[in-house]
């Protein structure tokens, strides 16, 4: 069965059909962290639809400040955190650099829309 295109992330719990995230599940920064929790400790995925809306909404500054409260990525170093919310990003299918859709190589890393 294909997953509506509505649906920006999932979470694995409470099983068995885990949760939804659409737009208005993302409305607020502390439902976003919640989120960045769980996709830390491997419960939860961001499609490329919902990191574009993320970087839409948040934009990298934003998610950022939501990342040093959740902890997700390294948050002692801003430069570092923006890096690694940019590949998560792409390695979901969005490059947020160019606003655009594709996928990232697995041996140049290099993005392709």
């Amino acid at each position: 069965m294909a997953r509506s295109p509505d649906i920006l992330a999932w979470r694995k719990y409470p099983e068995p059909d885990g949760t939804e995230f659409r737009a208005r599940e993302l409305e607020t920064e502390d439902r976003v962290e919640a989120l960045f929790d769980s996709c830390q400790i491997l419960e939860s995925v961001i499609f490329a639809s919902g990191w574009r809306l993320l970087f839409q909404r948040y934009g990298l500054a934003g998610l950022v400040r939501i990342n040093k409260r959740s902890g997700w990525f390294n948050e002692e170093d801003d430069a570092e955190a923006e890096e690694s919310l940019i590949d998560e990003a792409r390695l979901a299918g969005y490059d947020p650099v160019g606003d655009v859709f594709g996928a990232q190589g697995e041996t140049t890393g290099e993005f392709y829309a």
